[in-house]
């Protein structure tokens, strides 16, 4: 069975392994931003914006929209009070006159911080302090499941991709070639106990080959390029390279 991790849009586009998974993890942010283009303000900030029509509006369609889902679409909705909540400005409260600016910065960095760990505190206190602790541990499995994803996912991809690549290696054995050009891309093949005999290879790139126990006699490699391949135990008898990547690693003498 072949197993390819892929998606395709016609001809042109054309997504391999982690552009997989890049535009997946991707969708619910997207889908957030695109979301909230279209989410209206929440009634507490309209309200402390001055817009009480607005928040007034808000505040009925969530009736209208609970009351229909509920089945009872025609019940009016009607406000009784609106508390608007209150805001206090440390900074015209606390030394307006003659304290520095700097000072006046300082009482309000150190104010917004207080709120901030109050409202932290409130949460692990009654009667939301189990809601805190589960939900804290959801996040934190989430969390550390998505980190997971990201750095064994694309791992696991590349391993069933070298596996598939390799079940289409094309192999040849006992080959005997001779008085061919070859200008074009040899790629994942394998030639064992071979002879090339008077062939050119000009202009070509050998991505994952292999040449095992192979003789080539009056060749001539130039402009080569190589990608994952080899020369095991081969002999090179009046051989020419010009121009060709082939370093001492990939391949011997003999």
């Amino acid at each position: 069975m072949e197993i390819r991790w892929s998606f395709s849009m016609g001809s042109a586009y054309q997504f391999h392994s982690w552009r997989v998974f890049v535009v997946m993890c991707a969708l619910p942010c997207v889908s957030a931003v695109v979301a909230l283009t279209f989410m209206p303000e929440s009634p507490r900030f309209l309200l402390e914006a001055g817009k009480h029509d607005e928040a007034w509006m808000i505040l009925k369609q969530i009736h209208d929209t609970n009351m229909r889902a509920r089945g009872q679409p025609e019940k009016v909705f009607t406000v009784n009070r609106i508390k608007t909540p209150k805001q206090i400005d440390e900074l015209i409260e606390i030394e307006n006159d003659t304290g520095t600016w700097y000072k006046r910065c300082y009482v309000r960095v150190r104010t917004e911080l207080d709120g901030i760990w109050l409202t932290f505190m409130r949460c692990f206190n009654y009667p939301v302090k189990d809601n805190t602790t589960k939900l804290a541990a959801v996040w934190f499995t989430l969390s550390f499941g998505y980190y997971g994803l990201s750095v064994w996912f694309p791992d696991v991809i590349k391993h069933l991709q070298a596996e598939e690549y390799a079940t289409r290696r094309k192999t040849f054995e006992f080959e005997k070639v001779k008085d061919i050009n070859f200008n074009f891309t040899l790629e994942n093949q394998v030639y064992s106990n071979g002879i090339f005999i008077n062939d050119r290879f000009t202009m070509m790139k050998f991505k994952s080959v292999t040449f095992e126990d192979t003789l080539f006699k009056n060749c001539y490699f130039e402009d080569v390029t190589t990608l994952s391949t080899y020369f095991r135990n081969c002999t090179f008898m009046d051989t020419k390279f010009f121009n060709a990547d082939l370093e001492p690693y990939k391949y011997s003498r003999q």
